[in-house]
């Protein structure tokens, strides 16, 4: 596997960079207002839909926890763009049973010691409307051996009534560390899956429905020339 060679002054540059990205190309970012925030050690597993959901997670943890983060990358893909190593990228290639099992002791040594790590353990990109979320079964053998949060985030990137589209976050609860759910790696592993699904199940449902009450804006994205248009009617 490839280690992660964090860089702070190149963080501080990219979180810049990745921002104006952000705000370059969608209308705006939304979070939940249930959203949990924490400054312990915890562990993010993130639905994998878009190219974007790496720059994404890379925003939140600066934008909205401003703690260390961590994130296992395919290590084709790290090769590929190695300066995210210097962001705390790590590799797994799951080709490798060795390699699979070094990236999961890795990221438990990252979590004992008090860090954030971001997952995608659906393992590649899969199209948002794929049911059911189905997990790789590595985050199953994580979660009886470290005892932190292990949170649920889902996003959905949707146009609703602007020329950009717009970003839709929830950092969910915590799945309960009940008996039943550590029960044997089988019953993690239905247990994550189960958690996921239905947060995201809720998300789409809020959003096709416009219920978004429960969401605040956290970056508005630059000003299109639709959205000139209508300031300039308005001043009118």
């Amino acid at each position: 596997m490839i280690t992660e060679n964090k860089q702070p002054l190149f963080e501080k540059l990219f979180y810049l960079y990745d921002r104006r990205l952000i705000q370059k190309h969608f209308s705006a970012v939304h979070m939940h207002n249930n959203s949990i925030y924490t400054d312990d050690a915890a562990l993010f597993y993130v639905n994998h839909s878009n190219w974007w959901d790496g720059l994404l997670i890379y925003f939140l943890n600066k934008h909205w926890f401003r703690h260390p983060g961590y994130v296992m990358m395919d290590e084709e893909g790290l090769r590929e763009f190695p300066f995210f190593r210097r962001l705390g990228a790590y590799s797994v290639d799951r080709s490798s049973r060795r390699d699979v099992i070094n990236a999961l002791r890795y990221t438990e040594d990252k979590l004992v010691n008090g860090h954030h790590v971001w997952l995608f353990p659906q393992g590649a990109e899969t199209h948002a409307d794929q049911f059911p979320i189905t997990l790789q079964p590595g985050i199953s053998y994580l979660l009886p051996r470290v005892d932190v949060p292990f949170v649920p985030v889902t996003m959905h990137y949707t146009f609703l009534h602007h020329q950009k589209p717009e970003i839709f976050i929830n950092i969910g609860p915590p799945l309960p560390r009940t008996p039943e759910n550590l029960a044997s790696r089988a019953a993690a592993q239905d247990a994550l899956e189960r958690h996921l699904q239905h947060q995201w199940d809720e998300m789409r449902e809020d959003i096709a429905y416009e219920h978004l009450e429960n969401y605040t804006t956290v970056l508005r994205g630059s000003q299109t020339m639709s959205s000139w248009w209508t300031s300039l009617r308005q001043k009118k």
